[in-house]
């Protein structure tokens, strides 16, 4: 009997012990914690994620500056090394493969929406050929007439610079363009070499404004300043978004203890 009422007793000191800690005021405050480490930890995370986005841009920016300024190489029927030798510039003579051309879809130029044209020249005295991308061509009003699209016979002395296709894009094909499909919506190279069955280099060749090789509007890639800082800035935003959140928890908690500390007297 006493053994029982020594377990009721201690029950109820649990009871009145503990009842606080579940309290609705303590789910709140749980629940408001809870938040700012959410919060805090996704506002910081976006900030540095764009500050490593800076750094991978002026890392790009100062390759790209660094292999424009070497002379230009003459590209051969031997395979190069993307890496090695992106943003090189080159020259190459050849002819155009018109029969293996495609019209990269959406490409944006001033404002205006039209195609890439990118041509395939085979290299002179060998079967290996290189990707051109020759420039923009606007669309036509009828988007189910597509462009005259000439494109100079015989030899041809192409210079520009090499790039290799974004491979990270977002695309809403259902499937991937096939042999007789004149449009793509991106340039997917080893797909391409797949499905026209042609040796390939890895890197298409910019024309150049200056080339005369069958060119359309055309410029090439330009890193800016503005390019590499605006991310900088957005990671500068992101981190002041978390000072913010962590000022406003702050003040709240304040007001809110200064209540309490009222209401008890």
């Amino acid at each position: 009997m006493e053994n029982g009422l020594n377990r009721s007793m201690y029950s109820s000191r649990a009871i009145r012990v503990f009842a606080p800690l579940i309290s609705t005021r303590f789910v709140a405050t749980f629940a408001a914690l809870f938040g700012l480490v959410a919060g805090l930890t996704l506002l910081v995370s976006l900030g540095f994620w764009q500050l490593e986005r800076g750094a991978e841009k002026a890392a790009i920016r100062a390759e790209y500056e660094s292999r424009t300024a070497m002379p230009p190489i003459r590209m051969r029927a031997e395979r190069i090394d993307p890496e090695l030798f992106e943003f090189y510039r080159v020259e190459v003579e050849g002819v155009y493969r018109p029969e293996y051309q495609v019209l990269v879809d959406n490409r944006i130029r001033n404002g205006r929406p039209g195609y890439g044209v990118i041509t395939p020249l085979r290299l002179s005295g060998s079967d290996m050929h290189v990707l051109v991308d020759r420039g923009w061509i606007p669309w036509n009003a009828d988007r189910t007439v597509l462009p005259d699209v000439p494109t100079p016979e015989g030899m041809q002395h192409v210079s520009g610079v090499l790039k290799r296709p974004p491979t990270d894009y977002y695309t809403l094909e259902k499937s991937k363009p096939g042999v007789a499909d004149a449009v793509w919506q991106n340039l997917d190279l080893d797909h391409y070499r797949n499905v026209k069955s042609i040796k390939l280099q890895d890197l298409v060749v910019l024309l150049s404004p200056e080339s005369g090789a069958g060119g359309f509007a055309r410029n090439l890639p330009e890193y800016t300043d503005d390019w590499v800082a605006r991310h900088r800035g957005y990671a500068v935003q992101w981190f002041g978004l978390a000072g913010v959140l962590l000022i406003v928890f702050l003040v709240l908690a304040m007001r809110r203890d200064r209540t309490r500390r009222d209401e008890r007297q």
